[in-house]
């Protein structure tokens, strides 16, 4: 699990990263269209950046509860 948090973290900044130099490209030449439709874009790929980093801490603490619980019958 631990091995795909980088290529995620690379993936994720440069798409954000470039989606937001098209945003302000789009923002000079006043294509509102197309400043919308990246700001909805933008809001979907944070909402997916904190998703992914509520389901990380929701799977180490369920590891962490497991690890910690003694086994049964013992």
């Amino acid at each position: 699990m631990w091995y795909t948090l980088i290529p995620l973290g690379f993936v994720l900044t440069m798409a954000i990263y470039g989606l937001v130099i098209q945003i302000g490209r789009f923002y000079d030449q006043s294509n509102w269209l197309l400043v919308v439709m990246g700001l909805v874009v933008l809001a979907a790929a944070i909402m997916v950046l904190l998703e992914a980093v509520a389901t990380l801490a929701r799977q180490l603490r369920a590891n962490r509860e497991t690890e910690a619980a003694p086994a049964e019958g013992q």
